[in-house]
């Protein structure tokens, strides 16, 4: 059984950093494509192995738009194996996580996105991906290690400074609360709620237009074959973590399939001699067969029996 998950974004997830995609080494993972459930390989110094800690290798392992995608393989063989896999195809766990050995990190202004509170992972080594219940961001759960620890990143200084900073501009003690001054000062001026609601009914239509044109997109492109049905919750996900990017790759995939069964054949024609092919052979007479040695056939076939002729051409997609 296979499945395709996004693994990891660019996002800030729920420990206050994130991890820049292009920056992940996978070459060693990739020589050993190992996946694991809930990051389960050790449990301590006691620990012993019981065989059934890999649950899946990754395949596909792909960037798109600063997102990191992979199909994770079952093992087919293994009784936990299939009992996790079926729980993915029961939409029970949708989610997966990286394990990375962070290498570099900056707290640069210019990497920083609202809501970090550590540091950007800019370089970092891939070393497993576990399914996962549940995640530390939208799209996908990030564990960092270190060697064989788990590591933890601290928080960002200048993060510090600045509500030092806002606490003198408030006129605070380091023991009164930021967010109930603010609340005040919102309860007071009434304009400045009113603008708050305006703003955030902007964002929720905003993101309403942008799903429901995510969800258009992704049928269009299983109408039109671009893509299989399957797939429809994994470009969904896309979607959330970067929809322009998720956009770029329907439009050219589905660029692809635009060809109709006429220009296909026209295409192949405008290419082959005069003179050429014609032999019968013992071969299955698929669309490939006919454009080697009978094209003139396909031509007959497209006016005398569309059907087997739709067929032949669906097929060779």
């Amino acid at each position: 059984m296979k499945f395709t998950f996004v693994v990891s974004d660019e996002s800030v997830n729920n420990y206050g950093f994130r991890i820049l995609s292009d920056g992940i080494d996978t070459t060693q993972f990739e020589k050993n494509p190992v996946g694991y459930y809930m990051h389960q390989r050790r449990t301590g110094e006691d620990y012993t192995a019981k065989g059934d800690e890999v649950i899946c290798r990754w395949e596909n392992l792909q960037r798109v738009g600063g997102v990191l995608m992979a199909d994770a393989v079952f093992d087919e063989n293994d009784e936990k194996a299939m009992k996790i896999a079926k729980k993915i195809q029961g939409n029970f766990i949708r989610m997966a996580s990286i394990g990375v050995d962070p290498i570099e990190t900056s707290e640069d202004v210019k990497l920083l996105l609202p809501g970090q509170t550590r540091p950007t992972v800019t370089k970092s080594i891939l070393s497993e991906i576990s399914i996962v219940d549940r995640g530390g961001n939208n799209n996908a759960m990030v564990k960092l290690y270190d060697g064989d620890q788990d590591y933890e990143l601290p928080l960002i200084q200048n993060t510090m400074k600045l509500e030092d900073n806002l606490r003198k501009q408030l006129n605070l003690s380091s023991n009164e609360s930021i967010t109930d001054r603010v609340a005040l000062l919102l309860q007071e001026n009434k304009t400045q709620t009113d603008y708050k609601t305006k703003y955030e009914a902007l964002v929720k239509l905003n993101q309403e237009k942008r799903e429901a044109e995510a969800v258009k997109l992704v049928d269009d492109a299983i109408q039109a074959k671009a893509i299989k049905p399957e797939k429809k919750e994994t470009y969904i996900q896309l979607f959330k973590a970067d929809h322009s990017g998720a956009k770029a790759v329907l439009e050219d995939l589905m660029g692809k399939t635009q060809a109709s069964p006429k220009d296909k054949l026209g295409d192949f024609l405008d290419d082959i001699k005069q003179g050429e092919g014609g032999k019968e052979t013992n071969a299955k007479k698929d669309w490939a067969w006919y454009e080697l040695n009978a094209p003139e056939q396909l031509l007959a076939m497209k006016s005398e029996n569309p059907e087997q002729f739709q067929k032949l051409f669906d097929e060779s997609l």
